[in-house]
């Protein structure tokens, strides 16, 4: 392995940027969301924490939402009555990881339900406005994968595969996701939109992929 690749490896697993990072995530009233650990201390990437919400000056504790060891706050609903967060549990040796994603109104007292747990590593996710959710998780693949997942129907249906990020757009009806052809002769990078219900997706752009990311992308897989 080269030098340069092996050193994306390390960045990669040891800054955990597969996993959800414990960034604050501001709501539509102004509310932040984000997770401390038991001395009330902050850090981008957790070992446990919990749920705290910051409203017009005051840091208000969520007690009953936990992290098991990594994880964040990913989405909060267009009115601000809840939030979605992921909780990763790293594998030790031979082990596998798992995430769990939850929601969890935006109240001291809430108690958080589980959307959906997965033994792939949930990375990011965010409400839509059919009622579904929409999850960009890393399992064996070379990249991610991002799926509609129904909670009523437990079912999933998949939007792109090769996905590096994803966003929706402000009426949560559609999706724009950046994803790739690794078995391209050259290549590429592509970013589409998909809008809910249609058969095909709109691509956008087209663009050759750099080394630094293939070498990432290539190591991983």
């Amino acid at each position: 392995m080269k030098p340069r690749a092996l050193l994306l490896l390390m960045c990669v697993f040891l800054t955990g940027c597969l996993f959800t990072m414990n960034q604050p995530l501001v709501g539509p009233d102004g509310t932040a969301a984000f997770f401390l650990d038991e001395d009330s201390h902050y850090t981008v990437f957790s070992e446990g924490g919990t749920l705290h919400l910051l409203r017009d000056g005051d840091l208000i504790p969520v007690p009953a939402a936990t992290l098991e060891e990594l994880g964040g706050v990913v989405d909060w609903a267009p009115d601000g009555g809840e939030l979605l967060y992921v909780s990763t549990q790293l594998g030790g040796f031979l082990q596998t990881s798992s995430s769990t994603l939850l929601r969890i109104a935006a109240r001291s007292d809430a108690k958080p339900k589980v959307v959906l747990q997965s033994e792939a590593i949930i990375k990011d996710a965010a409400f839509t406005s059919d009622g579904r959710v929409a999850v960009l998780r890393f399992g064996e693949g070379v990249l991610g994968t991002l799926d509609l997942y129904d909670p009523d129907e437990d079912s999933f249906e998949q939007v792109f595969d090769d996905v590096l990020s994803f966003r929706l757009d402000a009426s949560r009806s559609s999706v724009v996701a950046l994803h790739a052809s690794l078995d391209a002769p050259v290549p590429i990078g592509r970013l589409a939109r998909w809008r809910f219900g249609e058969r095909s997706p709109e691509v956008l752009a087209d663009f050759v992929l750099g080394e630094q990311m293939l070498e990432t992308a290539y190591v991983l897989s």
